[in-house]
């Protein structure tokens, strides 16, 4: 069961990076605050800053039940997963966190941070990339980070996929970040 989860959560997460897969719910709305009052997304916000990171971007999505073609309505998840890109000096990092408020089984989280190629017009290079599968928990989270090589204007995509069980139901979330406008990776 394990392996065919990892497999759907790496096929959702190709899906994601090629801009096709979508949260059942939540906002890929890119802003450059988190305004929830999750205690483990703030706990890491705080963390990011202190360190003298810069906040760039966050967004947030809720998970929600598969469509399995089914009648039955499940129960709202309780879950939320958000990405963030944070840049410190030529440090550009992607944190992407799910926290629910009740635990969780089988959870599948999937991280990739991309580079935009303006020439082509793509997200072409994938910098870095992160998962993790917890089998039980309240929180499972990922952590991207990119060195940039030169001081040259880029833009970076974090892009995170994620699946969970909660009572038997099956859930799942797509969130992205993504720079509105390019950064100076190396000032």
């Amino acid at each position: 069961m394990k392996l065919l989860t990892a497999c759907a959560s790496a096929v959702l997460l190709a899906a994601a990076l090629a801009g096709v897969a979508s949260s059942p719910q939540g906002s890929h709305e890119a802003q450059s605050s988190y305004d929830g009052d999750d205690p483990a997304v703030l706990q890491l916000i705080a963390e990011r800053t202190a360190e003298g990171a810069e906040i760039i971007s966050t967004s947030t999505a809720t998970y929600g039940p598969v469509d399995d073609g089914s009648t039955s309505s499940a129960l709202p998840s309780g879950c939320e997963l958000v990405v963030l890109i944070t840049k410190s000096n030529r440090l550009i990092n992607g944190d992407s966190i799910t926290s629910c408020q009740t635990p969780f089984s089988n959870g599948y989280m999937g991280s990739a941070l991309a580079h935009y190629n303006p020439d082509w017009n793509i997200w072409d290079v994938t910098v870095d990339n992160d998962s993790t599968n917890p089998s039980v928990g309240t929180i499972m989270s990922t952590y991207l980070a990119y060195n940039c090589k030169n001081g040259n204007a880029s833009n970076y995509r974090n892009e995170t996929s994620g699946n969970l069980s909660l009572a038997g139901t099956s859930y799942i979330a797509t969130a992205y970040d993504i720079f509105d406008e390019n950064v100076a990776c190396g000032t």
